[in-house]
């Protein structure tokens, strides 16, 4: 949520230009604008936004006859809030609701092309903003006008806080919208480029409806690009967490063109102002992003294929251990001890299964990919496996050994005093059998 003042206009030190210069950029950069005026709504306040207000109107209507398809272009803008400050004509009985009554009624008098007898500039501000609104503050006191002010908030009208809480409230709780221009929401990636173009309108303090035109043409133009590219980048990288392996090249880039004809669709729905040939144009330079943008996924689905076998990483190595291990025993222990030779066997059991269970993945990958990818494939998971046993190397030496050698022994001792308490079968001792 971005709040933003700006200086006042429509004062005795600026021009008519400049005042409109403000006024007009922040209806186009804002989603809800307040327009801050003192006492009561008049004439001349309302009259003075009809000067952008005319010629964004006759923007808009080239816009239209451009496309020559009929069609009007929905309203440019979203909210547009008079606050008036020091309004006086509440009753001392009166409800927050029955105030609220007369805040519309004060707004229908000047704003309703049904009421207003010189009601063009009230339904041209009807035609641009799709709500306006209308709230009064009573006078925060007299006290705080005084030079000698301290800045004792409870100098402060108790009506007023209560009107001001009220306001501030409703401000952030009543059509607070992101905000969008013809349909598509401005993001924080696009908001500087849209703001920068709108500046350019500007920057003479003489706006021309040629100029907005081009301004709002370039503004739906970088909406509808980014919309199809988070869009594309969103479907791509959904499908790659659910398949972390990767998938052939084939399957990819049917996938592609899948995703590519959706995006495409989505970007014929999208509002953009101007002719057929600006869609076209977007379209053209939205296809170049798409393609960078599938490169980066291709060569990730081709890194995620080669490391198909990586995610048995764990399990290769723990049968290679179990392998070295069983080896080493026939040399150590094996020729002299049954307990040795058991668990040589128990080591061969899970080796085997392991071995098994990483050759059938390997002799799928053979089947569907060839040889090659499943050489690939396996120096990925060699790589693997020797990573995985620099970090249980570098785990290991952070292990407390003497620690580890107590807890044995105390293990070990336990044992010792179970096996000791339990009767002895047959009448006889475990030595004499």
């Amino acid at each position: 949520l971005l709040l933003m003042d700006t200086q006042g206009a429509w004062d005795s030190q600026m021009t008519k230009e400049q005042s409109a210069t403000i006024f007009g950029l922040t209806a186009l950069i804002s989603s809800k604008q307040i327009y801050n005026i003192s006492m009561q709504i008049q004439e001349d306040k309302v009259e003075n936004l009809a000067y952008f207000m005319n010629f964004a109107q006759a923007a808009l209507r080239s816009v239209d006859q451009a496309a020559g398809d009929g069609k009007k272009t929905e309203k440019p803008f979203q909210t547009l809030d008079f606050l008036v400050r020091d309004w006086a004509n509440f009753e001392e009985e009166w409800t927050v609701a029955q105030c609220k009554r007369q805040m519309k009624q004060h707004l229908d008098k000047h704003c309703d092309p049904t009421r207003v007898v010189e009601n063009s500039t009230a339904e041209l501000l009807h035609t641009m903003f799709r709500r306006i609104g209308c709230f009064c503050l009573p006078h925060p006191g007299l006290k705080i006008q005084k030079a000698a002010w301290t800045g004792n908030v409870t100098d402060i009208d108790s009506d007023f806080v209560r009107f001001m809480d009220e306001y501030v409230h409703e401000v952030f709780t009543e059509a607070l919208e992101p905000k969008s221009i013809i349909g598509s929401d401005l993001s924080t990636i696009t908001f500087p480029l849209v703001v920068r173009k709108f500046v350019e309108v500007f920057q003479n303090a003489a706006p021309a409806a040629m100029s907005f035109t081009q301004a709002m043409t370039s503004a739906t133009v970088l909406l509808a690009k980014e919309q199809v590219m988070k869009s594309y980048n969103s479907k791509m990288s959904d499908f790659a967490k659910k398949h972390p392996q990767g998938v052939e090249p084939e399957e990819f880039m049917k996938l592609n063109r899948s995703i590519s004809q959706e995006v495409k669709d989505q970007f014929q729905s999208v509002t953009i102002l101007g002719s057929d040939s600006t869609r076209a144009e977007a379209w053209t330079e939205i296809e170049e992003n798409l393609n960078t943008l599938f490169s980066r996924f291709k060569e990730d689905n081709d890194r995620a294929l080669e490391k198909a076998l990586v995610a048995f990483g764990n399990y290769a190595l723990i049968g290679l251990v179990l392998f070295v291990l069983d080896r080493a025993s026939d040399w150590t222990c094996d020729w002299w001890s049954q307990t040795c030779r058991d668990l040589s066997k128990f080591m061969l059991f899970i080796y085997m299964i392991v071995g098994a269970y990483v050759g059938y993945h390997v002799y799928l990958l053979v089947n569907s990919r060839g040889r090659l990818a499943a050489l690939t494939a396996s120096t990925e998971l060699w790589k693997e496996m020797v990573r995985l046993m620099g970090v249980y190397i570098d785990h290991a030496k952070t292990l407390d050994f003497k620690e580890v050698q107590d807890l044995a022994q105390k293990g070990i001792k336990e044992l010792r005093a179970r096996l000791n308490s339990l009767p002895a079968s047959g009448g006889e001792s475990k030595k004499n059998k």
